[in-house]
């Protein structure tokens, strides 16, 4: 499949007939320069008496929904949707110099059955000139919709993503990267998941895009499902990978209010490091069956832009999923203290020890009747070699019986012995 890109931004549009673009009478792009002194809140930690889990202390904890505080420069950054409607669902899409996947990421907008949306693109220390005119290009009734937040500099994934959330007011929250795509249906699906279940949080089944960028045009390769086995979202799995991916998941707002923002200072994996949290306080739901969210990527070492964290930075991504452990069991250990850790810790390492002198002792049965069998077969295999040297040497003597008895060979001996004197002659 090969999606054409248009020449000027690489706009990766379908084919659609737009109506002359008016002249817009306000513009929706703000330009902010954002710093992460700015974005910052203060750190806040639940005292662990009003609490049954342990909560780390992350930015923003309790106060996405409240007024946003004002920093020193009120030039420096936006609150609010600024004129906007609120919106039921807000669409936070972080870029940064992809202006063929942002146009791609909001057509997939624009192709939602579900209407009640609004959309922050968030341009994370890109050009903004690509990013405005695209806007620009939308259909007026969706440029309405859609608000650009500039930032000078960028500070990262989810220091971008709390910028959008920040900038928004709507009930429910998604992150749309700006190369990810969605089913048509999928703000429909789990906007009716969340609206009928206890459960605060919602993904679903996924499918993985591989595609690469060929000059203009980006080519799709092949597709496979996202964590097949998966058929509910657990914390017990969730524990030991990331079960989901962003563009996969749709969330209540006030989640925000009880765990905290995404950790800016986590490069990479905040998502997975959020839904952890998220786990603490709500179930996340699940809708199976027929993707409806589409990750997409492309090969390690993609030219410019165009490639994925995931590849890119595979190495990265293990160093902070070991930061992220490291850092939860700390924080619980700080609340409840040592304790049977250092025990259980010891049991682990007895356990582990004698899981490995029982491996080792297994291993070394193994070899020796490895080597028991191998001995065996080199005795059968002497035996054998003795049959076919005998079996060679009957075969040689029959040969030379048989050569003896040839039929011209019979018939000489036959008359030599009725006519003995017929040599003399």
């Amino acid at each position: 499949m090969m999606v054409a890109l248009r020449p000027s931004w690489v706009a990766a549009r379908s084919a659609m007939v737009r109506p002359k673009k008016p002249e817009p009478t306000m513009r929706r792009s703000v330009s902010a320069s954002v710093t992460m002194e700015s974005l910052s809140f203060p750190m806040a930690r639940k005292p662990a008496a009003a609490q049954d889990h342990v909560m780390l202390a992350y930015p923003g904890e309790g106060a996405v929904n409240a007024a946003c505080p004002a920093p020193e420069n009120r030039s420096e950054r936006t609150c609010g949707m600024h004129g906007q409607r609120q919106s039921s669902v807000a669409i936070i899409i972080r870029t940064k110099n992809r202006p063929y996947f942002l146009a791609r990421a909001l057509d997939d907008a624009q192709r939602q059955s579900y209407a009640d949306w609004s959309a922050i693109v968030v341009n994370d220390g890109g050009e903004p000139a690509p990013v405005d005119e695209i806007v620009d290009d939308l259909p007026p009734d969706t440029r309405t919709r859609v608000q650009v937040l500039h930032r000078q500099e960028s500070t990262g994934m989810e220091s971008a993503s709390n910028a959008g959330i920040r900038a928004s007011s709507s009930t429910f929250l998604a992150i749309h990267d700006d190369d990810d795509t969605w089913h048509p249906d999928f703000l429909n699906q789990t906007v009716r998941y969340l609206e009928s279940s206890d459960s605060r949080a919602v993904m679903t089944r996924t499918e993985i895009v591989h595609e690469h960028v060929d000059g203009n045009q980006i080519i799709e390769d092949s597709r496979e499902l996202y964590a097949p086995e998966i058929t509910e979202i657990d914390a017990s799995r969730m524990a030991i990978s990331n079960q989901g991916v962003p563009i996969s998941c749709l969330y209540r707002r006030d989640l925000h209010d009880e765990v905290g923002l995404y950790d800016e200072s986590l490069p990479v994996v905040g998502d997975w490091d959020f839904y952890l949290r998220v786990l603490t306080v709500t179930t996340i739901g699940f809708i199976d069956g027929e993707p409806l969210a589409f990750y997409h990527q492309r090969p390690k070492g993609s030219a410019g832009t165009a490639g994925n964290t995931v590849n890119e930075w595979a190495d990265l991504h293990q160093q902070i999923d070991r930061l992220v452990r490291e850092r939860h069991f700390l924080a619980d250990v700080q609340a409840r203290g040592w304790g049977d850790r250092l025990v259980r810790a010891k049991l682990f390492e007895q356990q582990a020890q004698s899981l490995h002198e029982h491996l080792h002792s297994a291993t070394m049965a193994v070899l020796a009747r490895q080597n028991e069998i191998e001995k065996n077969l080199d005795i059968r295999l002497d035996q054998l070699n003795q049959n076919v040297q005998k079996l060679a040497q009957q075969l040689s003597a029959l040969q030379q019986v048989t050569e003896a008895n040839t039929p011209g060979r019979f018939l000489r001996r036959t008359l030599h012995q009725l006519f003995p004197f017929s040599r003399a002659r």
